[in-house]
C-alpha cells in the first residue's frame, strides 16, 4: 500500500532532512517511485542535498509547493505535477522526484507572508484542497516523504496531522528533545482522531538521533531505558509485544559521525550500508521499516537480511569466491577474550556463529601455548593483531574484586595479560566489542578501558546461557557480515 511519511523534529539540528533524503535514495535504489516534498516553507533547502545532480535547474524560477497552495487558494487552476523535478543518483534504479518549497527569490518571501493557514482552511476550503492533493499523490507514487517544519507551526500541523500515514519523529537524548517530542506526539494523535475523513490510525515512529556510540556505555543504556518507558505508548501501536523496545532502539538509532555533520552529504551513497556502526547502515534499517509500513518488525529484528530482501525485492550480495585468494580474503578472524568459568557459553557462542556462517569461513584465533622464552606481551599482541574483531566476554567472573585504589574493576588474573594487550590496540583499526552478562546492573560503570570507551552488547537481562548466546548472535552477526562483504570485494589488478 502506498504511504505518505512525514519527517518531523521538535528541535532543530537532529538530522531530519538528512534522514529523509537517505531513506528516499534507498527506496529509489529498491525500485520504488518516491516523491520528496519540502514542506519546511519557513526554512527550505532540501534541494541542497542534490545540487550535484541538478546543475541545470534555475532555482530562482523553479516553482514549488507554496506556489501551488497559493494558486489553489485563489481558485485558479494549478497542477503540482508541472513543478516536480526528476533525477537519478548513482545508486537509484528509478528516478527520484522532488517538489521544492518554491522559487528562491524575493517573491517567495512575500508570498509566504501573505499565506495564512487559518484563513486557508476557514475561508478557502483548505481541508478539501489538501485532501485532494493527498489523494493525487498516493495515486502517482509508492512513497511520499514530507520534510516538516521544526517545532510548533501552522504548516507543521498540515504535515503531521492531515497528510501522513506514518509520522517519523527524530529527537536527541535530551529532556527537551524527549519531552517536547512526547508532547507533540500526544497532540498530533488526538487531532488525527478528530479529522472529518475516515483514515487509518496514524503510526508514530520515534527515532533517537545523533547517538554517540563512543559515549560511556551505562549512559547510553540508561537513556534507552528511559526512552523505552516514556515512549512505550507510541511503540506499542506497531511493535509486537514479543520484541523489546530497547532492542529496536539499538537498531533504528542514528549515530553521530562528525564527518557527516558538515555540508549536505548522503551517507548511503558516500559510505554505503555495509558497516553496522555507520550512518548508511542505520538509514537502511529505517528505510526497511518504513518501506514495510512498520509491519512485521519481529522479522526485521530476527531475520534482517530476509526482511531487507522482502522490502527491496533484491537478493543479498552473494559471496561466492571459490579460488584460494578469495577464500583467504573472506575469512573473518575472531579473537575471544574470556575467563575459564565462561567456557561453556563461549563454546556455544562459537558453535552458533559457525552454524550461522557455514559458507563464510569464520575462524577463531586461539592463543595456544606461548613458546618458552618469548615475550608474552609481544606474542599476545601478534595474535590479537591477526584478528578482524575482538570479543571480550565481560562477565562478573572476568573481573576480580574491585581495586580499592582506583575504584575500578580489574581483569581476573588468567585474562589480565590479554586484556592489557587488547587495551594497547589502535582504536581506529580494531573492533573491540565488550559483551556484558551475568553482571550486576550498576557495576559496569566501573569497567576500565578499553571496554568503557566501546559500545557493546548488553545481555545482562538474560539468565540462561541459550538466551545470552541468542542475544549475542543477533548483534554480532551483522558486524561479521559487513566484514565478510568488505573482504570479498573484487581483487585489484595489482594483487
Amino acid at each position: 500500500m502506498n504511504k505518505i511519511i512525514t519527517f518531523y523534529s521538535y528541535k532543530g539540528g537532529v538530522g531530519r532532512s538528512m534522514a529523509l533524503v537517505n531513506v528516499a535514495v534507498l527506496l529509489s535504489k529498491w525500485g520504488k517511485k518516491v516523491l520528496m516534498i519540502d514542506w519546511d516553507l519557513e526554512a527550505p533547502g532540501l534541494e541542497y542535498f542534490f545540487k550535484g545532480y541538478l546543475a541545470d535547474v534555475d532555482w530562482s524560477q523553479q516553482k514549488g509547493l507554496l506556489e501551488y497552495l497559493f494558486t489553489k487558494q485563489n481558485k485558479e487552476n494549478a497542477n503540482w505535477q508541472d513543478s516536480v523535478i526528476s533525477f537519478k543518483t548513482e545508486i537509484s534504479t528509478v528516478p527520484l522526484q522532488l517538489l521544492v518549497s518554491g522559487k528562491a527569490n524575493g517573491d517567495y518571501t512575500n508570498m509566504l507572508r501573505a499565506f495564512n493557514v487559518s484563513e486557508f482552511y476557514e475561508k478557502h476550503d483548505g481541508g478539501r484542497i489538501i485532501e485532494n492533493f493527498r489523494d493525487e499523490l498516493l495515486k502517482e507514487y509508492d512513497y511520499i516523504l514530507i520534510d516538516s517544519r521544526t517545532g510548533v507551526t501552522d504548516f507543521g500541523g498540515i504535515c503531521t496531522v492531515q497528510m501522513p500515514d506514518i509520522l517519523v519523529m527524530l529527537f536527541t537524548p535530551t529532556e527537551q528533545g524527549l519531552q517536547g517530542t512526547i508532547k507533540i506526539a500526544k497532540r498530533v494523535a488526538e487531532l488525527h482522531k478528530q479529522q472529518p475523513v475516515d483514515r487509518y490510525k496514524l503510526l508514530i515512529c520515534p527515532v533517537p538521533s545523533r547517538i554517540d556510540d563512543d559515549a560511556e556505555f551505562q549512559t547510553t543504556t540508561d537513556w534507552f531505558k528511559k526512552i523505552a518507558i516514556e515512549m512505550e505508548f507510541l511503540y506499542e501501536e506497531w511493535l509486537p509485544t514479543s520484541i523489546n523496545i530497547e532492542e529496536v532502539l539499538q537498531k533504528i538509532k542514528l549515530p553521530y559521525l562528525a564527518y557527516f555533520s558538515f555540508g549536505e552529504k548522503i551517507p548511503v551513497i558516500e559510505q554505503g550500508m555495509s558497516n553496522p556502526r555507520g550512518l548508511g547502515y542505520a538509514y537502511e534499517n529505517l528505510a526497511m521499516l518504513l518501506g514495510k509500513g512498520l509491519d512485521s518488525v519481529d522479522e526485521f529484528v530476527e531475520k534482517r537480511e530476509k526482511y531487507l530482501e522482502d522490502v527491496s525485492g533484491q537478493k543479498p550480495v552473494q559471496l561466492e569466491l571459490n579460488d584460494t585468494i578469495g577464500s583467504i580474503l573472506k575469512c573473518v578472524r575472531v579473537f575471544i577474550s574470556f575467563q575459564k568459568n565462561d567456557l561453556s557459553i563461549v563454546e556455544e557462542m562459537k558453535s552458533q556463529i559457525q552454524n550461522h556462517f557455514t559458507n563464510s569461513n569464520v575462524e577463531f584465533v586461539n592463543i595456544g601455548i606461548i613458546p618458552m622464552g618469548h615475550s608474552i606481551s609481544k606474542f599476545l599482541k601478534n595474535k590479537i593483531n591477526s584478528a578482524d574483531i575482538i570479543l571480550v566476554m565481560a562477565s562478573r567472573s572476568y573481573f576480580s574484586t574491585e581495586d580499592p585504589t582506583s575504584k575500578k574493576y580489574v581483569p581476573a588474573r588468567d585474562v589480565s595479560d590479554e586484556f592489557y594487550a587488547i587495551s594497547n590496540q589502535n582504536e581506529d583499526e580494531k573492533l573491540v566489542v565488550p559483551i556484558y552478562f551475568n553482571f550486576a546492573q550498576r557495576s559496569i560503570s566501573k569497567v576500565p578501558q578499553p571496554l568503557s570507551d566501546r559500545h557493546g552488547i548488553d545481555a545482562r537481562i538474560f539468565e540462561s546461557p541459550s538466551s545470552i548466546v541468542n542475544c549475542i548472535l543477533k548483534e554480532i552477526a551483522p558486524i561479521i557480515e559487513s566484514i565478510i562483504i568488505e573482504k570479498s570485494r573484487p581483487i585489484s589488478a595489482s594483487i
